[in-house]
């Protein structure tokens, strides 16, 4: 028997000396092969100019604009000319046609965009919850407590644990205290992991049978985990095929396939949009070609890093389970391996945590071209194409997304609201790529819609869950996001917010230098800050596309087009089929 074929790449490997690759370069974080010295690569990426944000002459395209900007007007006379659906005391559904477009008007009359818990509430979401609860229990139950303790026990009575974190030293206990809370949550997080990925469900079943009489050696450990951690944990991996079974059940997500889909609350304020082909629309076949063959190419330039496990919990599973063409390892040529990328990049800026006024923003790793840099590299490829791929490949799917902003959300779109977090903020999808399936599910609508290459979405990412359903094939996404409190920042900058004692450029900071050198003078704070609040941890560009997908890019950065906007310049994604959503972008 011939003995196993090593892979060409692993994971977790830094690889250097790629057979047949000789500027090849994998990083062990990253889900790529990096091109940083590759001149012939850097030729072969597409060219653009100012031409290629020139919109398609077409009069629908500004009629549609004039529908859309009136439902964000709340014109009670939008649907006057459709067929009405459904009528009932939970929402409203109407079809209509628009420009040859077809049109589902969706009000849920027992839903309002600023209180969250109506969403979970409303009887629809109640039945989806249920009833897919039910489709998944028929098949195989979840791991429960019981096992997770279970086999925690096991693995510290074995010596296999890992170590306790620390607490940081304080003026009251110098030597620090253990941390076994974030301990607890590892391991819990460990376990579900060792129960469902690589085994079968004879292995699953005798799990759970030795966990109803465990061994008398472990019985005070379990005990002890009991009495220690009290903690909620939630099996990711049964939900996300739970989710996948659900999708699958038009009985419980109706799928609604309309050139536009829009979905408002109680008083009409938009909580969905959906627009079919709406890039083609806008640009033509040609520019939508252009965009994703330059996604496709910059993934094989820059390093890009592996989806985080904390975030990304199941890929390895659907690589195990059902997908595993998707594996780097399996791969066997150099052609499938950038077909079988997985990559999360996070371009652009971020704000510290808690700050919504920040006193300074900062590019992140990957913007710097950080992420495993080396001396040796003198030939940067991918930094001198940075300004192109931003202002360009990003910039015309950001045109997409601002061309349903401009008319659904004017306020978000043009004005500053004062608005402190990212709560009740959109979310703006473009996907490309070519693959199947991979519907865009909202589990407290009960309803799924194609998401396919070219459509756009909007949506209040924050309060509304979602996943993607089970796809085959390369799909990229591009996601578009407002950030609060980097947008305060450019905002300060651009004179549009009134200046923070620190900015550098304040007049009156410069005057105070002036008329005093004492750092410490009673006009002039170098330690003043804003109150600190608490940001949400449930930002809503985050997991949206299950497996991997690439980084946000800050409104500050130069665009090639001529209107003026505060959206965020995107996100872009490299993808293999999903993992499950945890609800937050």
């Amino acid at each position: 028997m011939d003995a196993p074929r090593a892979p060409i790449i692993q994971y977790g490997v830094e690889n250097k000396t790629i057979p047949g690759d000789p500027k090849g370069w994998k990083l062990k974080d990253c889900g790529n092969i990096a091109h940083w010295n590759d001149s012939e690569r850097y030729e072969d990426f597409p060219k653009f100019g100012e031409t290629d944000f020139e919109r398609r002459e077409d009069p629908r395209i500004a009629a549609i604009q004039r529908f859309l900007s009136s439902v964000a007007s709340r014109d009670s006379t939008v649907c006057k000319d459709g067929d009405t659906v459904r009528d009932t005391a939970e929402e409203l559904v109407v079809d209509l046609v628009v420009e040859g477009f077809s049109v589902r008007y969706i009000k849920l009359h027992d839903v309002c965009y600023k209180d969250k818990d109506s969403y979970r509430k409303a009887k629809r979401a109640k039945k989806v919850a249920e009833l897919s609860d039910a489709k998944m229990y028929a098949v195989e139950s979840p791991m429960g407590r019981d096992i997770e303790n279970f086999l925690m026990a096991q693995r510290i009575h074995s010596g296999k644990a890992p170590e306790v974190p620390m607490h940081r030293p304080t003026p009251t206990n110098p030597q620090g205290s253990e941390n076994r809370k974030s301990w607890y949550k590892m391991m819990r997080g460990d376990a579900c992991r060792a129960f469902w990925v690589k085994t079968t469900r004879c292995q699953r079943d005798a799990m759970r049978t030795e966990a109803l009489n465990p061994p008398k050696e472990i019985l005070s450990l379990i005990k002890q985990i009991r009495d220690d951690d009290n903690s909620h944990t939630k099996d990711h991996f049964w939900s996300y095929q739970r989710d996948e079974a659900a999708a699958a059940d038009t009985e419980i997500y109706e799928v609604v396939n309309k050139d536009i889909l829009l979905v408002v609350d109680k008083n009409s304020e938009l909580l969905l949009c959906k627009f079919k082909g709406l890039f083609h629309f806008l640009y033509g076949e040609y520019e939508v070609d252009k965009v994703e063959e330059a996604v496709r190419k910059w993934a094989s330039l820059p390093p890009l890093p592996l989806p985080e496990t904390s975030r990304h919990m199941v890929d390895d599973f659907i690589r195990d389970t059902k997908h595993p063409e998707m594996d780097l390892e399996k791969a066997t040529t150099l052609e499938e391996i950038e077909q079988r990328q997985q990559c999360v990049v996070h371009y652009g800026t971020w704000a510290m945590k808690g700050r919504h006024n920040p006193d300074r923003v900062w590019s992140t790793v990957d913007t710097l071209f950080e992420r495993g840099a080396s001396r040796k590299v003198l030939e940067n490829y991918p930094r001198v194409l940075m300004p192109t791929f931003t202002q360009y490949v990003l910039g015309l799917g950001s045109e997409v997304v601002r061309f349903l902003f401009s008319a659904l959300l004017p306020d978000e779109y043009q004005t500053h609201t004062d608005q402190t977090d990212v709560d009740f903020g959109f979310a703006g999808l473009v996907p490309l790529g070519n693959y199947k399936g991979g519907n865009l599910c909202f589990p407290q609508l009960g309803m799924q819609v194609p998401y396919q290459r070219g459509d756009s979405v909007v949506f209040r990412g924050s309060e509304m869950e979602h996943f993607v359903a089970d796809w085959t094939g390369y799909r990229i996404f591009l996601l578009y996001t407002n950030h609060q409190p980097v947008r305060n920042y450019a905002y300060r900058a651009i004179g549009r917010l009134p200046p923070k004692p620190n900015d550098p450029w304040n007049p009156e900071r410069g005057q105070r230098s002036l008329q005093s050198s004492e750092p410490n003078s009673a006009l002039y704070s170098p330690c003043w800050m804003e109150p600190a609040e608490q940001e949400p941890e449930e930002l809503y560009e985050a997991d949206i596309h299950g497996a991997a997908y690439m980084g946000r890019w800050d409104s500050s950065e130069v665009s090639g087009s001529s209107s003026g906007t505060d959206f965020d310049r995107g996100r872009l994604v490299v993808a293999l089929p999903p993992a499950e959503e945890t609800p937050q972008a």
